[in-house]
């Protein structure tokens, strides 16, 4: 059996998992230094063909046996990879040790001086091709001084192809690109000539003859808003419909009489225009925005030649005709959800009902609502508390242009803004207090490019009431943290965030996610009030007879996702927030305020439950019937091993670390010499807080449905900030607490 292989050469030149791809024998894979899927293989049972056994070796993998025809055809595949990169003339070798029946094969490879470049030339046949190509040549893949290497002379060939075509070229491919390599010169040095041929084309005698290249422009687009790809009916017969013919800024529309669409919307997402150049960008940025509508299930676009185009006159441009294809998707969808939840005991369930409408105004607007109910039965204490219900429900129009008082048609063309309002109200009730929450947001949404996303909000207005508190529960949070948070107040919020995403998922490779958020709420409402000498203090301005919160907040979030191989990647993540209350605010509302542990933060805790800082906070938790550490700092780092295991199984090994932090300590109104008894040993240092860091580790497993992913993890504490000792670190693993323990579930990936 095939047990090991190890890649030997005396390089930096390579990363071994560049080689890797080349080899046509690996060993059994891997999990955690075990051989588990040739394990799990090994469980059916040799003789029996049964479904379960089946399903054992079809999940599992079969011993990979030695074989020396695949380790020569390895080193063969080597050698031309090695060739591929310049290094001619490498030898690459194999040796095998057998010992009690298991193979460990060795590849030795002795790499030669490289071959370098040593001038580049072209040879045009088209003279204005070659007008183009050589000012554009500081562009090139390929440099003088460089290693040849082949991948990046085909990389150049599709380089220039690109170039070419999205100037008009419609015909161009790279077949008429040549390379010739002269290695004569010594030296391990080469020259190449880039060499582009012309058309070559069939005459009215069928004929092949050469021409310079034709240059195409746009002729006539046609554009159908309401294409049916097959318009069959219960008869089998074509079903013909009345259509419409109407042109609109050059764009000839033929629809349905009975499909109503916004032309000057499709207009703007549409960036082929007539008579320009044919440029393959423009198709796919009309692609991507036409999609972006979502009012439609499929578009293809689809360009044709005239019948017959004069390739003897070189300077004659020949017309195209673009026609473009959108199959409506169903305007209007509901959905009806529910859901089930047991939390420490405490039985509850959910439903919600959604609505959505793609054309709601007839101008792609896509309309969104929904409405949600729960409850939950809280296990009674000695306070008699019994039952919590929930109400809530928030629509949202998105709108597929800028809503401003002035013009930016080359902005909405470039960035495919869209303008979103949204309207949310939630109603709790809970045996201790009811409140409500109003929201109403108005913002803009845009792309920088292909990775690049901006959502602006200019306005963001919340209003929180809190009618009702029990007396035990005022008791219990009188002269405390949580006293300024179940209070009526009113949030005005701009805010901006910069996101940064390159992950595709078609393609396993590399990504990073960034997004930076800032927010301010109660500016401008306090400016409104200096100017105007509106009566009351700082710290007691109202709007509609409620204190509304002032203060900023800023926000960062990295991760970094290292594919390893197809089966296995590590994901690492950074979070830091911050908020700073001031003038009219004590502290961040409770809304805002940040709070760590649980199934997406530190998983050996449970959510809400960890810090601020090291404050102990065990006496304060038995008050309540759910945690409520909150705070208005938060630093977190997570790393996790992610790999395949068997089926739609995969599992994970994680690390945790962070712990948030209130920023400043806050007195009792009474006694301004007196701090909040909640604020001690939470407060952010700067030569202290690294002190204050939680740490935990744990795995988990993921059972990927490839439409969701349900998850499991297992979170154990290593250290924990609230023990009094110096290093706070657990190390007696011998009797290890079991509150230490704790599971958490969710969906998805937790970053």
């Amino acid at each position: 059996m095939l047990d090991n292989y190890k890649i030997k050469y005396d390089s930096k030149k390579f990363e071994k998992k560049e080689l890797k791809p080349y080899l046509k024998q690996k060993p059994n894979r891997k999990v955690l230094f075990i051989k588990f899927h040739l394990r799990v293989y090994n469980l059916s049972k040799k003789h029996k063909s049964n479904g379960f056994n089946n399903w054992l070796r079809n999940i599992g993998e079969e011993p990979v046996i030695f074989d020396e025809y695949l380790a020569r055809k390895s080193t063969q595949q080597l050698t031309q990879y090695l060739n591929s990169c310049g290094y001619y003339h490498s030898l690459v070798s194999d040796s095998v040790i057998y010992k009690n029946k298991k193979a460990e094969l060795y590849y030795n490879i002795n790499l030669n001086d490289p071959y370098y470049i040593n001038k580049i030339t072209y040879s045009i046949k088209d003279s204005i091709i070659e007008k183009l190509i050589l000012p554009d040549s500081s562009n090139s893949f390929i440099k003088s001084g460089d290693i040849i290497n082949l991948e990046k002379l085909d990389h150049e060939r599709s380089r220039i192809e690109n170039y070419l075509k999205s100037r008009g070229y419609y015909e161009f491919s790279k077949q008429f690109i040549f390379f010739e390599i002269d290695s004569a010169i010594g030296n391990k040095l080469v020259d190449i000539k880039i060499k582009i041929k012309n058309f070559i084309y069939s005459d009215h005698n069928n004929k092949m003859v050469e021409a310079p290249h034709k240059v195409y422009n746009i002729d006539k687009i046609y554009v159908y808003p309401a294409y049916n790809p097959q318009p069959i009916n219960s008869t089998n017969k074509i079903k013909y419909e009345p259509y419409d013919t109407i042109e609109y800024k050059n764009l000839i529309f033929i629809q349905n009489k009975n499909f109503n669409s916004n032309k000057e919307i499709i207009n703007q997402s549409i960036y082929i225009r007539k008579s320009s150049l044919y440029n393959p960008d423009k198709n796919k940025n009309t692609y991507t925005h036409l999609s972006s509508l979502k009012l439609f299930k499929q578009v293809n676009i689809h360009f044709k030649k005239p019948d017959s185009v004069n390739y003897s006159n070189f300077l004659d441009t020949a017309g195209l005709n673009c026609y473009i294809y959108m199959t409506p998707a169903k305007l209007q969808s509901y959905s009806f959800e529910i859901e089930g939840t047991n939390s420490s005991g405490n039985i509850g369930g959910a439903s919600s009902l959604l609505y959505q409408h793609k054309n709601l105004f007839r101008s792609f607007e896509v309309f969104d609502f929904k409405i949600r109910g729960a409850f939950e039965t809280l296990k009674k204490n000695e306070t008699g508390f019994s039952n919590s219900f929930e109400f809530g429900s928030n629509a949202n129009l998105s709108i597929q242009k800028f809503w401003l008082p002035f013009k930016m048609e080359e902005f909405i063309q470039k960035y495919n803004p869209k303008t979103n309002i949204s309207l949310a109200y939630n109603y709790q009730r809970k045996p201790i207090y009811a409140g409500s929450i109003g929201n109403l947001g108005f913002g803009y949404i845009w792309k920088g490019n292909d990775f690049v996303r901006h959502r602006l909000n200019p306005i963001e207005f919340n209003i929180v009431n809190i009618p009702y508190k029990s007396k035990e529960f005022r008791d219990q949070i009188d002269s405390t943290y949580l006293q300024y948070s179940y209070e009526d107040h009113v949030i005005t919020v701009t805010n901006y965030s910069f996101t940064f995403n390159n992950q595709d998922i078609r393609k396993k490779q590399n990504s990073m996610f960034f997004r930076l958020r800032a927010e301010s709420a109660g500016n401008i409402l306090t400016a409104y009030n200096s100017i105007f000498n509106k009566t009351g203090q700082l710290g007691d301005y109202k709007i509609f007879d409620t204190e509304y919160a002032q203060y900023l907040k800023g926000e960062i979030d990295l991760r970094y996702y290292n594919i390893i191989d197809d089966k296995k990647n590590v994901a690492l993540r950074f979070f830091m927030g911050a908020g700073y209350p001031y003038k009219n605010s004590k502290l961040l509302p409770f809304e805002k305020q940040y709070f760590s542990g649980g199934a997406n933060s530190i998983r050996a805790w449970k959510m809400r439950t960890l810090g601020p800082g090291s404050y102990n906070n065990i006496e304060d938790l038995s008050k309540f019937d759910f945690p409520n550490q909150t705070a208005d700092i938060k630093l977190e780092g997570n790393v996790e091993y992610r790999f395949k295991l068997i089926w739609i199984i995969e599992g994970a090994l994680f690390l945790d670390i962070g712990n948030i932090w209130a920023i400043k300590k806050i007195t009792i109104e009474d006694d301004p010499n007196k701090y909040i008894e909640f604020n001690k040993n939470a407060v952010f240092l700067l030569n202290k807080f690294y002190k204050d860091l939680a740490v935990g580790t744990g795995f988990g497993t993921r059972f990927d449905f490839s439409f969701f992913v349900f998850r499991i993890d297992i979170g154990f504490k290593l250290r924990d900030p609230v023990l009094e000792n110096n290093n706070k670190w657990i190390t007696n693993y011998k009797n290890y607490p079991y509150n230490a323990v704790n599971f958490t579930i969710g969906i998805g990936y937790p970053f």
